[in-house]
């Protein structure tokens, strides 16, 4: 959930800068959407100097005009513009698991990242379409940042086929590694029929197809 500021005066951060020159002036397709997201993901670690498996949240709550506070809503997280304190908010769900917190800041900071800019990546659509779009983006822009293809293709290639050891090596759930092995069309081991709630990645929205048929 993302809430728009009441003013456009904030003051962005270098990395934000860094990000935000990468959205487009074009509106753009649905597959460019998908490459912008991975490029944006990857960016960002490049830019902050992670190499390894684990993304530190700490880029992101560290930031200057940035804060992270808990909270006791009944969702994961949501997203707003203190015009007071002139910074950026992000509220996250105090009883979710620290693996499932990782990912909504994540999730929360790509709506910030392209707040003005929705026109442009999801063009031609009207409410509702568009925020469920833009909650499918900003999940695949939280899970390319926290587990890379291509790490997660290193590890695996490694014989690294759990889902619960990969979820150990990455600091996320295990839903979210079941999810992003999907996407790259790796096989998992079979796994119970009982997912643990703590380990969910995020409540899911409407398929992709629903939204663009």
């Amino acid at each position: 959930m993302h809430e728009h500021p009441t003013t456009s005066g904030n003051t962005p951060s270098t990395l934000l800068r860094q990000l935000r020159a990468l959205l487009p002036e074009h509106e753009l397709s649905l597959a460019e959407l998908f490459a912008l997201l991975d490029d944006l993901a990857h960016h960002l670690r490049t830019a902050c100097g992670i190499t390894g498996d684990i993304l530190p949240t700490e880029i992101i709550s560290s930031l200057p005009h940035f804060r992270i506070e808990n909270t006791d809503f009944p969702i994961s997280g949501f997203s707003f513009w203190d015009d007071d304190a002139k910074e950026w908010v992000i509220r996250l769900n105090e009883d979710e698991a620290e693996p499932v917190r990782r990912f909504t800041l994540l999730h929360e900071f790509g709506h910030i990242l392209w707040h003005g800019w929705e026109a442009k990546l999801f063009p031609g659509m009207e409410a509702p379409n568009m925020d469920r779009l833009s909650e499918f983006a900003a999940d695949l822009f939280a899970g390319e940042a926290l587990t890379p293809k291509h790490l997660m293709a290193r590890a695996y290639s490694r014989g690294l086929h759990s889902p619960t050891a990969l979820a150990r090596r990455f600091e996320v759930s295990t839903n979210t590694v079941r999810w992003k092995l999907d996407q790259m069309n790796l096989p998992t081991p079979a796994r119970a029929d009982i997912i643990d709630v703590q380990q969910s990645i995020r409540p899911r929205i409407a398929p992709l197809v629903e939204i663009t048929s």
